[in-house]
């Protein structure tokens, strides 16, 4: 009778005498373990070296038919080559983001590349996933990236029936920041002026003045600006592939003083701040290598250009604006204006001084009566 064909190498839980249970791998149900076979110790599941072994031990057993079967794809590889190729997932991305995603992809593809996508689904190909994740702890955000990039790509599996499961569904974050308190004071912008180059400091003014991200920033041409409004579409909408958030910003006086310092060209699509020696546009890598050298030089450590998005935010709360009208201008979401509030305004003084001025008012006022 022919023996029946192997389907993958078999799995058994034990559980040690410590009480933790340890996965062995199995070429064949009551077959050897897929070890080295020199040290005799056990190669991670999956990895390259535990699937050649597998292979040989199948070969031994039942030739070599049986082992291009055992070791057939499609790989994780494949699915990398085909997100890279879809208009949807990949396609309408911004250059910037491609790029990002590319680089994520290579590192998986160089990890998990020749891993068989039906291995994807079977139980335990997550703690590969996450033990590699957690082996970068010591660049989370990297390893976070990471993460995200795995979720996205085996989402993308999902939709395209690759794949049945997604085994890196949540998860959670290894980098933790709370950002709640990193406010741009007064203090903070007159070091960083006074060091800063003026393309540099033009920047930061614009961002201190309307909230809006360093790349949609130095992408901001004159025909963005019609004497009256400036009128952007802000980029990282776009990357999410939510078409773009257009938002419109009146000038006003102080906003206008800022704008008449810029130097004007007439030629179509001309840069509204260029970079120092032409006038061609910033790239977001290039600001922020002038954009960190200047703050090393003011002294400034624990702030980044993105907290003054949020500092604008704080400062029209401050100013007695609505959720709504600051959502107008920076191009939040209602909810995210509110828990920028909730987070930046109890850190600062001018709230609690108010309240207790009001409180010291309302006291005198009493008294007064009383007597």
């Amino acid at each position: 009778m022919a023996r029946p064909k192997s389907q993958g190498p078999c799995k058994v839980n034990k559980k040690l005498a410590s009480g933790e249970v340890e996965t062995y791998y199995y070429a064949w149900r009551g077959g050897p373990r897929i070890t080295d076979p020199i040290t005799g110790k056990p190669y991670p599941f999956n990895s390259k070296q535990f699937k050649i072994r597998f292979a040989e031990l199948l070969q031994q057993r039942e030739g070599p038919a049986q082992t291009a079967l055992a070791i057939k794809g499609p790989f994780v590889q494949d699915l990398i080559a085909k997100f890279k190729t879809d208009p949807i997932y990949f396609g309408n991305l911004s250059v910037k983001t491609k790029t990002d995603y590319t680089h994520l992809l290579d590192k998986i593809g160089a990890k998990f590349g020749d891993m068989p996508l039906r291995a994807v689904d079977e139980f335990g190909a997550r703690k590969d996933f996450l033990d590699w994740r957690n082996d970068m702890m010591d660049k989370p955000r990297t390893a976070d990236a990471c993460w995200t990039m795995l979720k996205r790509l085996f989402n993308f599996g999902i939709d395209r029936q690759e794949i049945k499961v997604n085994p890196c569904l949540g998860g959670g974050k290894l980098y933790a920041s709370d950002r709640s308190d990193k406010v741009w004071m007064p203090e903070h912008l007159a070091k960083l002026k006074a060091v800063a180059p003026k393309q540099v400091w033009d920047v930061v003014e614009l961002a201190e003045w309307t909230g809006q991200r360093m790349g949609d920033l130095l992408q901001l041409t004159w025909d963005d600006f019609d004497g009256e409004v400036i009128t952007l579409i802000q980029s990282k909408s776009k990357r999410r592939g939510q078409g773009g958030v257009k938002v419109i910003i009146p000038v006003l006086a102080s906003l206008q003083e800022i704008l008449d310092r810029l130097p004007r060209r007439d030629r179509t699509n001309a840069m509204l701040i260029p970079t120092k020696r032409s006038s061609e546009r910033w790239t977001e890598d290039g600001f922020k290598t002038v954009f960190g050298r200047a703050k090393t030089s003011a002294g400034i450590t624990d702030l980044h250009f993105h907290d003054l998005r949020g500092t604008f935010v704080l400062h029209a709360a401050e100013a007695g604006c609505t959720v709504p009208e600051i959502a107008s201008i920076t191009g939040h979401k209602l909810g995210e204006v509110q828990t920028i509030i909730d987070k930046y305004l109890p850190k600062t003084k001018t709230q609690s001084l108010s309240a207790m001025q009001k409180i010291e008012a309302k006291k005198k006022n009493f008294s007064r009566t009383d007597a």
